[in-house]
């Protein structure tokens, strides 16, 4: 028999955060496809949360999310922490964190040019949906020397990837900058 997934909205999310928040210690990141969301614009459906800690953490801490998950009804696997390994290859990213939940530990998300920054690290179909749905939402949050860092990223990113399709999602991100 297969088990269904169950999809997460807005307020199961922000039941999520606020419980990690009164329950985790130390700092970690809401990242992927719940940020939007998060942002108040759900416009795809997702069955997994990208939550991540800024700094290794424990193994009580892992199976407290787990607790967590499993309080809320969630499948245990529904927290991914793969996007860590993304994360952490961007230079200084914790100067891109945007406070969202504090209690026992802080929660945070990613600015504009850090979610579109790990965006770029896969680009696939949904990764450019998902920039492009930011840049609707939050484009105001980006300086100007952000847009212009961001295109030379493209340049760079788009240059250097021999995949045509990629290449069409990079110029389609660089026309909504």
């Amino acid at each position: 028999m297969k088990k269904s997934v169950r999809t997460l909205d807005e307020k199961l999310l922000r039941r999520f955060l606020k419980l990690a928040s009164e329950r985790l210690s130390g700092e970690w990141v809401l990242l992927g496809g719940m940020v939007l969301p998060f942002l108040e614009h759900a416009y795809r459906v997702t069955s997994d949360i990208d939550f991540v800690p800024v700094k290794a953490v424990g193994n009580d801490q892992t199976l407290e999310v787990m607790k967590i998950c499993e309080e809320l009804g969630l499948p245990i696997e529904t927290v991914n922490g793969a996007a860590s390994f993304f994360l952490h290859k961007i230079q200084d990213f914790k100067s891109q964190l945007v406070l969202i939940e504090e209690g026992k530990a802080k929660i945070y998300r990613p600015s504009v040019m850090l979610f579109l920054q790990l965006k770029f690290a896969r680009l696939s179909e949904s990764d450019l949906h998902d920039c492009l749905e930011m840049l609707k939402v939050k484009s105001s949050e980006l300086l100007p020397q952000e847009r212009k860092s961001l295109v030379r990223l493209i340049e760079k990113l788009r240059d250097a990837s021999g995949d045509r399709e990629k290449q069409i999602r990079y110029d389609s991100i660089r026309a909504a900058l």
